[in-house]
């Protein structure tokens, strides 16, 4: 079986300034948004990265 990643959740604060920063390192741009939640893609295909805080407290970082 093979094994291939379409998305990798960023979990953090403030999804828009955090997918601001990666969209300026990587010169990629922001493909979705709603409040809270942002969704970058590589323009070459791969793995996209969406940007989100999760609410839910068994979800966060401790």
């Amino acid at each position: 079986m093979k094994l291939k990643l379409r998305t990798v959740v960023v979990d953090c604060q403030d999804a828009q300034a955090t997918s601001a920063f990666y969209a300026k390192l990587l010169g990629w741009e922001i493909t979705a948004q709603e409040p809270g939640w942002v969704l970058m893609r590589d323009p070459k295909g791969g793995t996209g990265h969406p940007f989100c805080l999760f609410e839910d407290p068994d979800y966060r970082w401790k």
